[in-house]
């Protein structure tokens, strides 16, 4: 499936940009733009307005070309748009013949390695060969190994290592509590926690800070585009990417500003208060 989208400046209300995409976030990415485009927006804002969704590859296409044909190409002095073709020129997946076209167009062209000689490139082989890791030698790999292994720590390196990390005045309740500890996980092994005491901090954290949950969180209220009439009012913008499908990121660069809608649909922050309120009427309806 494919999405149909434009760019217009807010300062001219003039559509500058028509393009397709896979999903909805290609609309409000800058990646992989040209220079015109860039240089456009460059000290100006613009709006993002998703003309169709859910549409095949081909009928995307065929949106794509109808409307920059309409709206005329600044580089021919037909229009406003900075688009450098007529459209349709995306690929969402190349066949095997296009794929081997593709190749045969680029052999015989320099590699990424042009001008090294043959014994600089196997040198250069050599070496990426012995990084492993985040770019260690082996020697090294091999001199960090050999530190572990050995006897693990004692119950009283352990035992010492916590004391140093105790606060001055710390009661002897509290450090016997500590040391209990210790000696417990010392027990399952290698100071780990149990399989049971796992599952326990496991199921205490389920849901205690995620989403509306999260002390941080930032109500968010959905607004329709045309009317400006409020649609819905989410505890926060992840429980509203849920909800709609509207990416999360998007909808907070919304809320902030940086873009003018998400989705199809204005978004802004709000008070828990107002949210609560909203939830209790639409309870009692």
């Amino acid at each position: 499936m494919a999405v149909v989208y434009r760019h217009i400046r807010l300062d001219t209300k003039e559509v500058f940009y028509v393009g397709i995409g896979k999903t909805v976030s290609r609309a409000y990415s800058k990646h992989g733009r040209s220079k015109p485009w860039l240089d456009l927006i460059k000290n100006r804002n613009y709006e993002v307005e998703i003309l169709f969704e859910n549409v095949t590859w081909q009928e995307a296409e065929d949106k794509e070309r109808e409307l920059i044909k309409l709206h005329g190409r600044r580089d021919q002095n037909t229009g406003t748009l900075v688009n450098l073709t007529d459209g349709g020129g995306g690929v969402e997946n190349p066949s095997a013949e296009a794929r081997r076209k593709n190749g045969d167009a680029h052999k015989g062209k320099p590699g990424w390695n042009r001008g090294l000689t043959k014994e600089t490139d196997s040198r250069v082989a050599d070496y990426a060969k012995k990084l492993t890791g985040k770019g260690r030698s082996e020697k090294h790999c091999n001199n960090i190994s050999k530190s572990k292994v050995g006897k693990p720590r004692s119950v009283e390196t352990i035992l010492k290592i916590k004391a140093a990390k105790l606060k001055n005045g710390t009661n002897r309740r509290t450090k016997e509590s500590i040391e209990k500890g210790v000696l417990t996980r010392l027990a399952n092994g290698r100071n780990k926690h149990s399989e049971e005491t796992k599952l326990k901090l496991s199921k205490a954290r389920i849901g205690k800070y995620g989403g509306g949950n999260n002390p941080r969180a930032i109500a968010v209220k959905q607004i329709d585009k045309h009317t400006g009439c409020v649609l819905n009012i989410y505890s926060c913008a992840t429980d509203a990417a849920k909800a709609t499908g509207v990416d999360n990121a998007n909808i907070r660069g919304a809320c902030t500003g940086k873009y003018k809608s998400a989705g199809g649909f204005i978004w802004k922050n709000t008070t828990k208060e107002e949210y609560g309120k909203y939830r209790l009427k639409k309870d009692n309806e």
